[in-house]
């Protein structure tokens, strides 16, 4: 078998084996050889034993490494595929972690908005009989009615908050923070160095805020303010919040960030912290948007109602 044939036959082995697997490659080989061999044998033309012994030794190790060369081949593809299914697992798993700590934690932020009111509605229902002296009796105990709903209400909200704290954190007590509060949240990001500059149109107070639309407002200013820091070193930031008569629209947007290697992952980061923050915009029924800029930076854009509607399940 001359040279060229032996180098082809090889190939086509690898090829084989890369398609069908080690045993049909392993067989094809063998056979290969077998039939090279007894052609040898029962050709008319004498040969010598000796050289096509030699030959097909010769063949079988060209023949082997083409073998051991195609189930590389072959292993090597099934690793990588098993790799890149490996990834998709772990980012949907990452995802759905994320998602789920975060709707934990607006769950838990939200509970502690409700048990306020209803701590107040309660304390004024208890109350209305000491502070307006001569109710009539049947307001009184309709207002007994309700102290005994917010109270039944508190009691099983409590009981829901055990189960959504993690107790091991120290301040999960505190006070949520409310829309008010974003200017103090600029400036102590204004402090690590990177340069926050807000600019704000209507009201700053937080009357006439749901306390869920607040902290969602906070929590994202938060959120991208944390990002930019985190990825986007040595950009500058603009923060605009715009307040009317419905709804809180807030803009934070960076500058291209003057560290080269930080362009690349953008302040978008690994993406968890956008999950976070559209989780939370739709929490309270707002939208949030985000993407690059034509400049080299980043926005996001959000738009939160002031007053939360909770669409009622239809009757079944």
């Amino acid at each position: 078998m001359s040279s060229k044939a032996a180098i082809g036959q090889a190939l086509l082995i690898g090829v084989v084996t890369h398609r069908a697997g080690w045993l049909i490659g392993l067989g094809t080989l063998i056979a290969s050889a077998a039939v090279s061999g007894i052609a040898a044998l029962v050709s008319p033309v004498a040969h010598d034993q000796n050289a096509v012994a030699v030959s097909l030794v010769v063949f079988a190790s060209v023949a082997g490494g083409g073998l051991g060369l195609g189930l590389a081949w072959r292993q090597w593809q099934v690793i990588r595929s098993q790799l890149a299914r490996e990834r998709e697992v772990s980012a949907e798993e990452r995802a759905r972690r994320v998602v789920a700590e975060e709707k934990t934690r607006i769950a838990r932020e939200l509970h502690d908005v409700i048990a306020h009111s209803m701590s107040i509605i309660n304390v004024q229902a208890s109350s209305a009989g000491a502070r307006h002296p001569g109710l009539d009796p049947a307001l009184g105990d309709e207002f007994e009615d309700i102290a005994g709903a917010s109270r039944r209400a508190l009691a099983e909200m409590r009981s829901l908050l055990s189960v959504l704290r993690d107790e091991n954190t120290p301040h999960e007590l505190a006070p949520q923070p409310t829309l008010s509060r974003i200017p103090e949240l600029v400036t102590r990001s204004a402090v690590t160095g990177t340069p926050v500059h807000l600019t704000w149109h209507g009201g700053r107070g937080d009357d006439g805020v749901a306390a869920s639309a607040g902290l969602a407002a906070y929590r994202i200013v938060q959120e991208a303010l944390s990002n930019v820091i985190r990825h986007a070193e040595g950009a500058s930031v603009d923060v605009g919040i715009d307040r009317d008569r419905e709804a809180i629209s807030i803009v934070v947007e960076n500058s291209r960030p003057t560290v080269a290697a930080a362009v690349a992952s953008g302040p978008a980061g690994d993406g968890q912290g956008l999950l976070g923050m559209r989780e939370r915009a739709a929490s309270v029924g707002g939208t949030l948007e985000y993407g690059p800029t034509s400049r080299g930076g980043y926005r996001i854009r959000a738009r939160l109602p002031l007053h939360p509607v909770v669409e009622e399940e239809a009757p079944a």
